[in-house]
């Protein structure tokens, strides 16, 4: 019997641990810049996993002002 036949579920699992090493690195290294208060902020990894994303933009709200749309995230800890 092939395992491969069908798509294995075993493959699922390395997967599923990638996307989760891959974006709890990205949440720890990455950070938020507000465009009107220009405040820098890290948001957790469920946000950043779960939140709808654009070309590279998040919709966030800023901690600071209370600023609520589509940031850039930026490399580097805040």
């Amino acid at each position: 019997m092939n395992i491969h036949q069908n798509g294995s579920p075993l493959l699922l699992i390395p997967m599923l641990i990638i996307v989760f090493v891959v974006n709890f690195v990205a949440s720890r290294f990455m950070h938020y810049e507000c465009p009107q208060c220009q405040a820098h902020f890290q948001t957790s990894m469920t946000d950043d996993m779960f939140k709808p994303h654009y070309f590279g933009e998040r919709e966030e709200t800023c901690p600071d002002c209370g600023y609520a749309g589509l940031m850039r995230r930026h490399s580097g800890k805040n």
